[in-house]
């Protein structure tokens, strides 16, 4: 299809269409990813955020099939590694910095948009996203190099996982919820 023609570029230059466009997403308006919000109709932002890595997997993906054009990204999995850890890092400090403690608990703050801690946070966290994307598929693909059993339905399964996730986040949230663990542990474990 045309489409898939077009996003064939775009896996080359990774970097610059996911962490340029995810940061301009971000930087504009930070609240959405930092503030929980229920609403019914997700945010555009983020719809937009999402769609820019949907894009890139999918340009990946196009570019990918037996013509093992996926090797030479993945095969950087160690840089990636420790880019994502540097981005995590940076990510998790600019986010603490903003959290304020009240009285009924932790509050998360919100920058201003395109402020300099709007920025940071803007290029933290696409940067951690794709690096720790090319991170975990070099690093599953170094080391798992047949799967049988359980693990081959597991990896066929992924759509089965991804449409019952949210029962099992919300059994998580309901196992945890009288617990005694700081809501910081509790949002890891689930």
């Amino acid at each position: 299809p045309p489409v898939v023609r077009r996003l064939r570029p775009a896996a080359r230059a990774w970097a610059i269409v996911v962490v340029a466009g995810g940061a301009a997403l971000v930087a504009g308006r930070p609240g959405w990813f930092l503030d929980f919000d229920n609403s019914y109709l997700p945010d555009p932002w983020a719809l937009a955020y999402h769609a820019l890595f949907f894009a890139w997997g999918a340009a990946i993906a196009v570019r990918a099939p037996g013509s093992g054009e996926l090797r030479p990204l993945i095969r950087l999995w160690p840089w990636a590694l420790a880019a994502a850890i540097a981005s995590g890092a940076w990510l998790l400090t600019i986010v603490l910095g903003w959290t304020q403690v009240t009285p009924h608990g932790p509050r998360q703050g919100v920058p201003l948009p395109w402020s300099a801690d709007a920025i940071g946070f803007a290029l933290a966290l696409p940067m951690s996203a794709a690096s720790g994307s090319v991170a975990f598929l070099g690093l599953a693909a170094a080391t798992v190099k047949s799967l049988a059993g359980p693990g081959r339905f597991l990896a066929d399964a992924s759509y089965w996982v991804y449409l019952t996730h949210l029962p099992w986040v919300c059994a998580g949230v309901m196992a945890l919820h009288g617990t005694t663990i700081r809501p910081e542990l509790k949002a890891v474990c689930v």
